[in-house]
């Protein structure tokens, strides 16, 4: 499955860019099994698809589809208003906590996740966010490799 994804995203991007990435998994019955990846990146996009296909593929054979999504544009929220208004259908979400350096994301088009409020409610909640954040928004191109 490794070479499938290379030649994927491959086709669309060169190997030695600098790209953040993650890699999403999927059963049979596409339910996820594990979302893992980067934001921002010194790494190249060859070398984080390694990275992550041997830190979560390998360790899931139950695999049947893989969702990369690559980072496009990422985005410092400054205004609560100007970041409530985003759509969560196109625009991840970044909470980076200040103090203790914690981070929780979410995915665009992340199922159930219907408004940006919600969205950080969520990965406060989840990721166990608190105090001093800095909020950023993020796009994805999407490549499905799989049934």
């Amino acid at each position: 499955m490794l070479e499938q994804i290379k030649a994927a995203v491959f086709a669309k991007y060169k190997a030695e860019e600098n790209r953040a990435i993650f890699l999403s998994l999927f059963d049979a019955n596409k339910n996820l099994l594990v979302s893992n990846g980067v934001i921002t990146t010194d790494k190249t996009l060859g070398q984080l698809i390694d990275i992550l296909y041997n830190a979560i593929v390998t360790k899931h054979p139950e695999t049947q589809s893989i969702v990369v999504d690559i980072v496009t544009e990422t985005t410092l929220q400054n205004d609560v208003a100007t970041l409530l208004s985003v759509s969560p259908a196109n625009n991840g979400l970044v909470i980076l906590d200040k103090g203790d350096k914690k981070s929780g994301v979410i995915l665009p088009g992340t199922t159930g996740i219907t408004n940006m409020k919600t969205a950080i409610t969520k990965t406060k909640e989840k990721f166990g966010l608190s105090g001093e954040v800095e909020m950023y928004t993020f796009k994805t191109e999407k490549i499905t490799i799989g049934k």
